[in-house]
């Protein structure tokens, strides 16, 4: 209200000068010299048909008088062409009820010069128009760098990820740009204590900005919300003498990122430490298991054994559970090759009925109970690992033999694109729902208990199997028992 009553009180001073330096009289002279020496732009025109009739030194200066008068010209011959239309209405507003106008528009120059000005027009009472001028061209030029400049900064804000608050030192909220999640509009919160990401870290927050304001540095924190869920990182940067930037970036993926990497890091020392073990195992526990298996065998062939059973039958357990150890140990370093890929199968033609009677026989030397095999009838070969399909059939008749009380049987069939071994027993079966868990590591059926076993053997058989690349199923049979069924391509995918 004082800027306007200030121009207003500015504007009818310059017309009451310019009348009594139109008068004549003592001080004509006087009050044009004031008139003709001011920095602000004077203009008198009729408002009938618009011809300048007086211009001070300062307009004759702009619009270049030297090359061509002014007066006498027509003001809109120096209205920039598109402002005209709008510089026509607001002129036509002008009336003895409304004598005063402001205006904002751009003139030409003669030389062709586009500059902004402002004016504010004035109606006397004679028709004539005192206008008084200001040119804003670095004005206007300044603000509308400034707006490209905010355009700029707005677009750039509103394409990053980050969310960025400015507050001051004592905590509230001086500019806000939250990309957070929010219940309800970020501008209703007006002190970080309030802000529903902030509340549980508020105190410390206030601290690192303080320290940030007094030692000028920037200062970092790491928070996540709602808690565990969304991690974030924070930076407090000074940007004023009391006023801190915080910068909140989403660091989710990054600390998913780095539990992935500390996981990594675990697992390979885990594997540096099962390859320890296990190298420690072969060499630590097969030395001396081969010792007594040589010195057992050293006994067997003994000729007093024969005259004493009893020694006979002890001689014969040591053997029994000297074989059981080595089978698990075997077993153990088996698994753990193929689970880290250190294990390279040795693909060889196979005779299946020859490989299927070298392991009955190996069986029967030790169990009391007959497998009754059924040979492939055109006696084929096929492809594979011959320790393997060796390993899943003792394994596999193993079980049936220590699970059942009476004969095993085993069958093998040739089929279009694979060979097909069925193990049937009679024995207690597997419990209705522990069927899926039967192959996991160290897992016993809860129908077991009595019955020695370490739980790795089906395991292993499931290993085997998929380096194979067979397939192993498993039935309940109605009559009790189980029977396994090994699926193996006649030719494996090298």
């Amino acid at each position: 209200m004082w800027s306007g009553l200030l121009a207003l009180g500015l504007l009818a001073t310059w017309g009451w000068l310019y009348w009594r330096s139109r008068q004549g009289g003592k001080g004509e002279e006087r009050y044009r010299s004031i008139v003709e020496n001011q920095q602000e732009l004077i203009l008198c025109w009729s408002k009938a048909d618009y011809k300048i009739t007086y211009a001070n030194p300062a307009v004759e200066k702009l619009f270049q008088c030297d090359r061509e008068p002014v007066e006498n010209k027509s003001l809109f011959d120096y209205i920039y062409k598109e402002d005209r239309e709008w510089v026509a209405q607001k002129i036509g507003d002008l009336s003895l009820f409304s004598p005063q106008v402001n205006i904002k528009c751009r003139i030409v120059l003669p030389d062709q010069q586009v500059r902004w000005q402002v004016w504010q027009l004035y109606l006397t009472r004679g028709g004539e128009v005192l206008s008084i001028g200001r040119d804003i061209t670095e004005q206007v030029l300044i603000e509308e760098t400034l707006e490209k400049f905010e355009s700029r900064s707005r677009a750039l804000l509103e394409s990053i990820p980050d969310s960025i608050f400015v507050v001051n030192r004592e905590g509230m909220f001086l500019d806000i740009h939250s990309r957070l999640p929010l219940p309800t509009q970020p501008s209703i919160y007006p002190h970080i204590s309030s802000f529903p990401c902030f509340l549980a870290i508020s105190d410390r927050l206030l601290r690192l900005i303080t320290i940030a304001l007094t030692t000028q540095q920037q200062q970092t924190l790491e928070f996540s919300y709602p808690e565990g869920e969304t991690y974030y990182e924070m930076r407090l940067v000074p940007s004023g003498e009391e006023e801190v930037m915080m910068i909140v970036r989403d660091v989710t993926d990054r600390k998913h990122a780095e539990a992935i990497q500390l996981a990594l890091r675990q697992e390979q020392e885990i594997n540096e430490l099962q390859q320890h073990f296990f190298a420690m195992i072969s060499h630590e526990f097969r030395t001396p298991l081969n010792v007594m298996a040589i010195a057992i065998s050293s006994l067997e062939n003994h000729e007093a054994i024969d005259k004493n059973p009893k020694l006979k039958r002890n001689i014969m357990r040591l053997k029994s559970a000297s074989d059981r150890i080595l089978t698990t140990i075997d077993n153990i370093i088996t698994i753990y090759q193929i689970k880290t890929n250190f294990f390279v199968p040795n693909w060889q033609m196979i005779p299946i009925n020859s490989l299927c009677q070298d392991v009955i026989e190996k069986l029967n030397i030790y169990n009391h109970q007959s497998i009754n095999f059924y040979p492939e009838e055109t006696d084929s070969s096929f492809i594979s690992d011959p320790r393997l399909l060796s390993c899943i059939l003792e394994q596999i008749l193993t079980n049936a033999l220590k699970y059942s009380q009476s004969d095993v049987f085993m069958k093998v069939a040739r089929q279009a694109n694979s060979m097909e071994i069925t193990v049937s027993d009679r024995g207690i079966g597997i419990p209705e729902g522990e069927v899926k868990h039967i192959f996991e590591p160290f897992f016993r059926g809860s129908n077991v208990q009595g019955i020695h076993g370490s739980g790795l053997g089906l395991s292993l058989v499931q290993k085997c199997v998929e380096v194979c690349q067979g397939r192993i199923d498993v039935l309940r049979n109605p009559e009790g028992g189980t029977t396994f069924r090994l699926t193996l391509p006649l030719a494996p995918q090298l």
